[in-house]
């Protein structure tokens, strides 16, 4: 399992996202910029999920974002790492308890 966090810090604003496979990760990148036709091949079609990289996604992801960290970590711990801000340790409590992942 991996997270996907995007956010930014002032004011806060963000969101995390449980990734567990690349067609999660596409799913999540789809969702943000599908329609831009970032993930669509040389004749307009979408491409399979499964043909992407995980860097190549998250170029795409950070190329429409307005979030100015976005990180893809593999641990809770290296989550709560990437900021101190309060309100995104509240979010990353959250979504630890949500998940139902050992803190």
């Amino acid at each position: 399992m991996k997270i996907l966090a995007s956010f930014s810090v002032n004011p806060f604003y963000g969101e995390i996202a449980r990734i567990n496979s690349i067609r999660d990760l596409h799913r999540v990148v789809h969702a943000r910029c599908g329609l831009l036709g970032g993930l669509d091949d040389e004749q307009g079609f979408p491409r399979d999920p499964e043909s992407f990289t995980e860097d190549e996604l998250l170029a795409e992801f950070r190329s429409v974002s307005r979030h100015d960290i976005i990180e893809l970590v593999d641990s809770v711990d290296a989550l709560k790492a990437l900021s101190d801000d309060p309100k995104f340790l509240k979010l990353c409590e959250e979504f630890i308890e949500l998940n139902q992942l050992e803190a």
